[in-house]
Protein backbone atom coordinates (compact mmCIF):
# COMPACT_ATOMS: atom_id res chain seq x y z
CA UNK A 1 0.00 0.00 0.00
CA UNK A 2 1.57 3.51 -1.01
CA UNK A 3 2.67 5.69 1.88
CA UNK A 4 0.45 9.07 1.21
CA UNK A 5 2.02 10.62 4.48
CA UNK A 6 4.67 12.54 2.46
CA UNK A 7 8.80 12.37 3.67
CA UNK A 8 9.90 11.61 7.12
CA UNK A 9 11.34 15.02 8.03
CA UNK A 10 8.32 17.57 6.84
CA UNK A 11 6.15 14.61 8.99
CA UNK A 12 8.33 15.74 11.79
CA UNK A 13 8.27 19.53 11.23
CA UNK A 14 4.10 19.20 11.17
CA UNK A 15 4.14 17.02 14.58
CA UNK A 16 6.91 19.68 16.24
CA UNK A 17 4.32 22.51 14.99
CA UNK A 18 1.66 20.73 16.32
CA UNK A 19 3.20 20.56 19.87
CA UNK A 20 4.17 24.12 20.15
CA UNK A 21 0.67 25.13 19.22
CA UNK A 22 -0.31 22.93 21.77
CA UNK A 23 2.28 24.20 24.37
CA UNK A 24 1.31 27.93 23.77
CA UNK A 25 -2.38 27.51 24.32
CA UNK A 26 -1.54 25.49 27.81
CA UNK A 27 0.38 29.04 28.74
CA UNK A 28 -2.33 31.09 27.52
CA UNK A 29 -4.92 29.38 29.43
CA UNK A 30 -2.58 29.75 32.64
CA UNK A 31 -2.02 33.09 32.04
CA UNK A 32 -5.66 34.03 31.80
CA UNK A 33 -6.44 32.06 35.21
CA UNK A 34 -3.84 33.97 36.74
CA UNK A 35 -5.37 37.17 35.64
CA UNK A 36 -8.84 36.44 36.63
CA UNK A 37 -7.36 35.49 40.03
CA UNK A 38 -5.89 39.08 40.84
CA UNK A 39 -8.58 40.93 39.26
CA UNK A 40 -11.07 39.03 41.99
CA UNK A 41 -8.40 39.97 44.80
CA UNK A 42 -8.68 43.42 43.51
CA UNK A 43 -11.50 44.28 41.59
CA UNK A 44 -10.44 48.26 42.11
CA UNK A 45 -7.54 48.51 41.24
CA UNK A 46 -4.26 47.01 38.56
CA UNK A 47 -4.08 42.73 38.53
CA UNK A 48 -1.88 41.74 40.87
CA UNK A 49 -1.99 45.44 42.74
CA UNK A 50 -3.77 45.27 46.23
CA UNK A 51 -6.21 48.53 46.88
CA UNK A 52 -5.29 50.91 50.00
CA UNK A 53 -7.46 51.05 52.07
CA UNK A 54 -9.04 54.25 54.04
CA UNK A 55 -8.62 56.31 51.11
CA UNK A 56 -5.16 57.04 52.02
CA UNK A 57 -2.96 57.55 48.75
CA UNK A 58 -0.24 54.77 48.87
CA UNK A 59 2.66 55.73 51.02
CA UNK A 60 1.01 58.79 52.21
CA UNK A 61 0.97 59.70 56.15
CA UNK A 62 -1.51 57.79 57.86
CA UNK A 63 -3.41 60.18 60.30
CA UNK A 64 -5.07 57.10 62.19
CA UNK A 65 -1.28 55.68 62.40
CA UNK A 66 -0.43 58.99 63.85
CA UNK A 67 -3.25 59.19 66.39
CA UNK A 68 -2.03 55.49 67.31
CA UNK A 69 1.66 56.71 68.50
CA UNK A 70 0.10 59.91 70.05
CA UNK A 71 -1.85 60.19 72.69
CA UNK A 72 -2.23 63.33 72.58
CA UNK A 73 -4.14 63.50 69.60
CA UNK A 74 -7.26 61.42 70.49
CA UNK A 75 -8.74 64.92 71.78
CA UNK A 76 -8.80 66.16 67.88
CA UNK A 77 -11.93 66.41 66.06
CA UNK A 78 -12.95 68.22 62.98
CA UNK A 79 -12.53 71.67 63.36
CA UNK A 80 -13.55 72.41 59.56
CA UNK A 81 -14.54 70.63 56.31
CA UNK A 82 -13.23 71.91 53.10
CA UNK A 83 -12.71 70.48 49.25
CA UNK A 84 -10.07 68.85 50.24
CA UNK A 85 -10.95 67.10 53.22
CA UNK A 86 -11.39 67.42 56.74
CA UNK A 87 -9.27 69.66 59.62
CA UNK A 88 -8.64 68.16 62.52
CA UNK A 89 -7.62 69.97 65.62
CA UNK A 90 -8.56 71.53 68.81
CA UNK A 91 -10.80 73.79 67.67
CA UNK A 92 -10.77 76.65 71.05
CA UNK A 93 -6.92 76.46 71.37
CA UNK A 94 -3.69 77.11 69.57
CA UNK A 95 -2.00 73.79 67.69
CA UNK A 96 -1.31 72.13 64.83
CA UNK A 97 -4.14 71.31 62.70
CA UNK A 98 -4.07 68.18 60.06
CA UNK A 99 -6.20 68.69 56.75
CA UNK A 100 -6.57 65.16 56.00
CA UNK A 101 -8.79 63.43 53.51
CA UNK A 102 -9.49 59.66 54.21
CA UNK A 103 -6.64 58.76 56.01
CA UNK A 104 -3.97 60.64 53.58
CA UNK A 105 -2.54 63.58 55.58
CA UNK A 106 -2.69 66.23 53.16
CA UNK A 107 -1.30 69.56 54.73
CA UNK A 108 -0.61 70.98 58.09
CA UNK A 109 -1.02 74.48 59.14
CA UNK A 110 -0.45 76.02 62.73
CA UNK A 111 -3.66 77.72 64.44
CA UNK A 112 -3.88 80.52 66.90
CA UNK A 113 -7.37 81.97 68.31
CA UNK A 114 -8.92 85.42 67.80
CA UNK A 115 -6.26 87.93 69.30
CA UNK A 116 -3.58 85.96 69.91
CA UNK A 117 -1.04 86.09 67.40
CA UNK A 118 2.63 86.68 67.17
CA UNK A 119 4.91 89.43 66.46
CA UNK A 120 6.43 89.45 64.19
CA UNK A 121 4.14 86.84 62.19
CA UNK A 122 5.95 84.37 60.31
CA UNK A 123 6.20 83.79 56.32
CA UNK A 124 3.61 80.67 56.42
CA UNK A 125 2.14 78.63 59.08
CA UNK A 126 0.89 75.71 56.80
CA UNK A 127 2.81 72.91 54.88
CA UNK A 128 1.81 70.98 52.21
CA UNK A 129 2.09 67.27 51.91
CA UNK A 130 3.20 65.01 49.03
CA UNK A 131 1.37 62.12 48.60
CA UNK A 132 4.27 59.75 50.67
CA UNK A 133 5.34 58.27 53.99
CA UNK A 134 8.71 59.69 53.76
CA UNK A 135 8.33 63.07 51.96
CA UNK A 136 12.03 64.81 51.29
CA UNK A 137 12.30 67.89 52.75
CA UNK A 138 13.90 69.57 49.70
CA UNK A 139 10.67 68.57 47.93
CA UNK A 140 8.06 69.80 50.39
CA UNK A 141 10.24 73.01 50.32
CA UNK A 142 9.95 73.18 46.38
CA UNK A 143 6.75 72.65 46.66
CA UNK A 144 5.91 75.56 49.24
CA UNK A 145 7.53 78.53 47.77
CA UNK A 146 7.12 80.32 51.38
CA UNK A 147 9.09 77.78 53.28
CA UNK A 148 12.59 78.09 50.58
CA UNK A 149 13.45 80.77 52.72
CA UNK A 150 13.38 78.66 56.07
CA UNK A 151 16.10 78.02 57.43
CA UNK A 152 18.09 75.31 60.31
CA UNK A 153 16.84 76.69 63.77
CA UNK A 154 19.33 74.59 65.72
CA UNK A 155 21.37 71.36 65.30
CA UNK A 156 20.04 67.58 64.88
CA UNK A 157 18.16 66.13 68.46
CA UNK A 158 17.97 62.19 68.55
CA UNK A 159 13.90 61.51 68.14
CA UNK A 160 13.39 64.67 67.05
CA UNK A 161 15.78 66.41 64.53
CA UNK A 162 16.74 69.64 63.09
CA UNK A 163 14.12 72.48 63.41
CA UNK A 164 13.54 74.45 60.18
CA UNK A 165 11.41 77.66 60.02
CA UNK A 166 12.15 80.99 61.65
CA UNK A 167 13.04 82.45 65.54
CA UNK A 168 10.30 83.18 67.41
CA UNK A 169 6.62 81.98 67.42
CA UNK A 170 5.16 79.75 64.66
CA UNK A 171 5.15 76.67 62.67
CA UNK A 172 8.41 74.45 62.29
CA UNK A 173 9.32 71.37 60.54
CA UNK A 174 11.44 68.09 61.62
CA UNK A 175 13.88 66.78 59.63
CA UNK A 176 16.06 63.83 59.84
CA UNK A 177 20.00 62.95 58.91
CA UNK A 178 18.63 61.36 55.61
CA UNK A 179 16.62 64.99 54.60
CA UNK A 180 13.33 63.63 54.85
CA UNK A 181 10.83 65.29 57.42
CA UNK A 182 9.67 63.35 60.04
CA UNK A 183 7.16 65.63 62.14
CA UNK A 184 5.98 69.37 62.68
CA UNK A 185 6.49 71.48 65.77
CA UNK A 186 4.66 74.55 66.48
CA UNK A 187 5.47 77.31 69.31
CA UNK A 188 2.62 79.15 70.57
CA UNK A 189 2.35 82.11 72.92
CA UNK A 190 1.19 81.55 76.37
CA UNK A 191 -1.69 84.04 76.34
CA UNK A 192 -4.23 81.63 75.64
CA UNK A 193 -3.50 78.97 78.54
CA UNK A 194 -1.97 76.08 78.93
CA UNK A 195 -3.08 72.47 76.76
CA UNK A 196 -2.27 68.77 77.56
CA UNK A 197 -1.16 68.30 73.50
CA UNK A 198 1.90 70.85 74.88
CA UNK A 199 5.04 69.31 75.91
CA UNK A 200 5.73 71.19 78.64
CA UNK A 201 4.16 70.36 82.26
CA UNK A 202 1.55 72.23 83.70
CA UNK A 203 3.02 75.60 84.81
CA UNK A 204 6.22 75.27 82.85
CA UNK A 205 7.07 77.28 79.66
CA UNK A 206 9.89 77.69 77.47
CA UNK A 207 11.99 80.61 76.58
CA UNK A 208 11.75 81.78 72.80
CA UNK A 209 14.42 83.93 71.49
CA UNK A 210 12.58 86.55 70.14
CA UNK A 211 9.28 85.58 71.15
CA UNK A 212 9.03 85.77 75.02
CA UNK A 213 7.60 82.91 76.96
CA UNK A 214 5.68 80.12 74.94
CA UNK A 215 4.42 76.27 74.64
CA UNK A 216 6.00 73.60 72.16
CA UNK A 217 3.88 71.30 70.94
CA UNK A 218 5.03 68.29 68.42
CA UNK A 219 3.71 65.46 66.34
CA UNK A 220 5.66 62.75 65.25
CA UNK A 221 5.26 61.15 61.77
CA UNK A 222 7.05 58.24 62.75
CA UNK A 223 8.58 56.21 66.13
CA UNK A 224 11.18 58.75 67.63
CA UNK A 225 13.26 55.68 68.43
CA UNK A 226 13.59 55.85 64.38
CA UNK A 227 14.91 59.36 64.16
CA UNK A 228 18.45 59.47 64.74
Amino acid sequence: MADHRGPAPARRRRGSRARAAALLLVLLAALGATAVACGQANPRGKPGVLASRGGASPGSISWEGMRARDPALSAYHVVQAVSEGNWWGLGDRAAIEFLVKGDAVRAVRLRLPDGVGAEPPVPDWRLNLPPTAAPRWESVRAHNAAWRQARALAPFAPGIGVRWGWPGHGLRALVDHAGVLVGVEAVVPTGEGWSPAYEEAPGETLQVMGGGRAYAQRVLFRSPADIR
